[in-house]
Protein backbone atom coordinates (compact mmCIF):
# COMPACT_ATOMS: atom_id res chain seq x y z
CA UNK A 1 0.00 0.00 0.00
CA UNK A 2 1.67 3.61 -0.37
CA UNK A 3 0.14 6.78 0.17
CA UNK A 4 0.68 10.26 -1.48
CA UNK A 5 1.89 12.59 0.86
CA UNK A 6 2.73 15.51 -1.31
CA UNK A 7 3.25 16.82 -5.03
CA UNK A 8 6.56 18.11 -5.96
CA UNK A 9 6.57 20.60 -7.87
CA UNK A 10 3.23 21.59 -6.07
CA UNK A 11 0.58 22.29 -9.36
CA UNK A 12 -0.97 25.37 -9.47
CA UNK A 13 -3.54 27.13 -11.97
CA UNK A 14 -1.74 28.69 -15.08
CA UNK A 15 -0.94 31.93 -14.71
CA UNK A 16 0.54 34.69 -17.17
CA UNK A 17 3.76 35.44 -17.29
CA UNK A 18 2.50 38.90 -17.47
CA UNK A 19 0.96 38.51 -14.18
CA UNK A 20 4.19 37.63 -12.28
CA UNK A 21 5.90 40.76 -13.90
CA UNK A 22 3.28 42.79 -12.47
CA UNK A 23 3.30 41.59 -9.41
CA UNK A 24 7.54 41.70 -8.73
CA UNK A 25 8.92 41.00 -5.64
CA UNK A 26 6.08 39.39 -4.19
CA UNK A 27 6.39 35.65 -6.24
CA UNK A 28 6.62 33.94 -3.08
CA UNK A 29 3.08 35.06 -1.62
CA UNK A 30 1.48 34.54 -5.44
CA UNK A 31 3.40 30.83 -4.88
CA UNK A 32 1.78 30.82 -0.95
CA UNK A 33 -1.78 32.20 -2.25
CA UNK A 34 -1.66 29.62 -5.13
CA UNK A 35 -0.85 26.76 -2.20
CA UNK A 36 -3.59 27.50 -0.16
CA UNK A 37 -6.00 28.08 -3.09
CA UNK A 38 -4.77 24.43 -3.83
CA UNK A 39 -5.64 22.91 -0.53
CA UNK A 40 -8.76 24.75 -0.24
CA UNK A 41 -7.12 27.51 2.54
CA UNK A 42 -9.86 30.52 1.25
CA UNK A 43 -8.85 32.88 4.14
CA UNK A 44 -4.61 31.77 3.86
CA UNK A 45 -5.22 32.30 -0.06
CA UNK A 46 -7.12 35.53 0.63
CA UNK A 47 -4.44 37.40 2.90
CA UNK A 48 -1.66 36.64 0.45
CA UNK A 49 -3.28 38.09 -2.08
CA UNK A 50 -4.20 41.04 -0.23
CA UNK A 51 -0.99 41.25 1.02
CA UNK A 52 0.28 41.27 -3.00
CA UNK A 53 -2.24 44.29 -3.96
CA UNK A 54 -1.20 46.10 -0.76
CA UNK A 55 2.16 46.01 -1.27
CA UNK A 56 2.42 46.43 -4.82
CA UNK A 57 -0.18 49.54 -4.89
CA UNK A 58 2.12 51.58 -6.43
CA UNK A 59 3.65 49.52 -9.17
CA UNK A 60 -0.13 48.81 -10.20
CA UNK A 61 -0.69 53.03 -10.30
CA UNK A 62 2.31 53.28 -12.09
CA UNK A 63 1.71 50.24 -14.67
CA UNK A 64 -1.95 52.73 -14.88
CA UNK A 65 0.10 56.06 -15.36
CA UNK A 66 1.84 54.28 -18.40
CA UNK A 67 -1.13 53.49 -20.08
CA UNK A 68 -2.49 56.94 -19.59
CA UNK A 69 0.80 58.76 -20.60
CA UNK A 70 0.59 56.56 -23.75
CA UNK A 71 -3.52 56.80 -24.85
CA UNK A 72 -4.38 59.69 -23.09
CA UNK A 73 -1.81 62.45 -21.65
CA UNK A 74 -3.99 64.13 -19.56
CA UNK A 75 -2.23 66.06 -16.88
CA UNK A 76 -5.20 65.79 -14.75
CA UNK A 77 -5.36 62.64 -14.78
CA UNK A 78 -1.61 61.97 -14.37
CA UNK A 79 -1.71 64.38 -11.28
CA UNK A 80 -4.32 62.08 -9.65
CA UNK A 81 -2.49 58.90 -9.98
CA UNK A 82 0.76 60.69 -9.04
CA UNK A 83 -1.34 61.56 -6.17
CA UNK A 84 -2.65 58.30 -4.88
CA UNK A 85 0.82 56.57 -4.94
CA UNK A 86 1.49 58.97 -1.94
CA UNK A 87 -1.64 57.09 -0.12
CA UNK A 88 -0.77 54.61 2.24
CA UNK A 89 -3.79 53.01 2.24
CA UNK A 90 -4.59 50.89 -0.69
CA UNK A 91 -8.59 51.76 -0.32
CA UNK A 92 -7.94 55.21 -0.19
CA UNK A 93 -5.28 55.18 -3.52
CA UNK A 94 -8.68 53.81 -5.12
CA UNK A 95 -10.70 56.06 -4.16
CA UNK A 96 -8.74 58.92 -5.33
CA UNK A 97 -8.30 57.29 -8.81
CA UNK A 98 -11.92 56.28 -9.38
CA UNK A 99 -12.46 58.19 -13.04
CA UNK A 100 -8.57 57.98 -14.08
CA UNK A 101 -8.49 54.70 -15.24
CA UNK A 102 -7.75 54.37 -18.76
CA UNK A 103 -10.90 52.88 -21.06
CA UNK A 104 -8.73 50.32 -22.15
CA UNK A 105 -8.15 49.07 -18.42
CA UNK A 106 -11.04 48.53 -17.29
CA UNK A 107 -13.18 44.94 -16.81
CA UNK A 108 -16.72 44.47 -17.97
CA UNK A 109 -16.63 48.40 -17.68
CA UNK A 110 -15.59 48.16 -14.27
CA UNK A 111 -11.93 49.65 -12.68
CA UNK A 112 -10.00 46.83 -12.01
CA UNK A 113 -8.34 48.36 -8.79
CA UNK A 114 -11.98 48.90 -8.15
CA UNK A 115 -13.35 45.48 -8.30
CA UNK A 116 -9.68 44.00 -6.37
CA UNK A 117 -11.03 46.57 -3.29
CA UNK A 118 -14.13 45.20 -3.48
CA UNK A 119 -13.05 41.69 -2.97
CA UNK A 120 -10.37 43.05 -0.67
CA UNK A 121 -13.17 44.67 1.51
CA UNK A 122 -15.61 42.18 1.64
CA UNK A 123 -13.31 39.17 2.22
CA UNK A 124 -12.09 37.94 5.75
CA UNK A 125 -15.57 39.29 6.83
CA UNK A 126 -17.48 37.28 4.14
CA UNK A 127 -17.41 34.47 6.64
CA UNK A 128 -16.64 30.90 5.66
CA UNK A 129 -13.42 29.49 4.30
CA UNK A 130 -15.63 28.70 1.53
CA UNK A 131 -16.48 32.42 0.58
CA UNK A 132 -12.87 33.73 1.25
CA UNK A 133 -11.80 31.08 -0.96
CA UNK A 134 -14.31 31.96 -3.84
CA UNK A 135 -13.29 35.55 -3.53
CA UNK A 136 -9.72 35.06 -3.52
CA UNK A 137 -9.96 32.69 -6.44
CA UNK A 138 -12.09 35.79 -8.30
CA UNK A 139 -9.51 38.18 -7.26
CA UNK A 140 -6.50 36.20 -8.74
CA UNK A 141 -8.46 36.14 -12.00
CA UNK A 142 -9.33 40.03 -11.79
CA UNK A 143 -5.36 40.64 -11.32
CA UNK A 144 -4.60 38.05 -13.93
CA UNK A 145 -6.86 40.28 -16.59
CA UNK A 146 -5.58 43.42 -15.81
CA UNK A 147 -2.52 42.13 -16.27
CA UNK A 148 -3.03 41.06 -19.50
CA UNK A 149 -5.00 44.50 -20.49
CA UNK A 150 -1.74 46.47 -19.33
CA UNK A 151 0.24 44.27 -21.59
CA UNK A 152 -2.40 44.51 -24.29
CA UNK A 153 -2.43 48.20 -23.91
CA UNK A 154 1.41 49.17 -23.83
CA UNK A 155 2.12 46.91 -26.50
CA UNK A 156 -0.65 46.93 -28.63
CA UNK A 157 -0.60 50.90 -29.29
CA UNK A 158 3.00 51.23 -30.28
CA UNK A 159 2.19 48.31 -33.20
CA UNK A 160 -1.06 50.20 -34.19
CA UNK A 161 0.87 53.23 -35.19
CA UNK A 162 3.40 51.75 -36.76
CA UNK A 163 1.03 49.46 -38.66
CA UNK A 164 -0.64 52.26 -39.81
CA UNK A 165 2.29 54.38 -40.88
CA UNK A 166 3.36 51.29 -43.47
CA UNK A 167 2.81 52.22 -46.91
CA UNK A 168 0.07 49.47 -48.06
CA UNK A 169 0.92 48.53 -51.79
CA UNK A 170 -1.93 49.24 -54.05
CA UNK A 171 -0.42 46.43 -56.31
CA UNK A 172 -1.26 49.01 -58.83
CA UNK A 173 3.13 49.23 -59.15
CA UNK A 174 5.47 52.35 -59.33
Amino acid sequence: MAIKVGEHPPRYPRLPSRLRSLIGPDQEKLSKGLQSEDHGLGVGAFAYYRQIVENQKDRLIEEILKVVRLHNPNQKLVNELEEAKHEDRFTSAVEEIKQAIPQALLINGHNPLGLLHKALSEGLHAGTDAECLEIAQDFRVVLSDFSERLHTALNGRPRLVAAESVRVWDGQGD
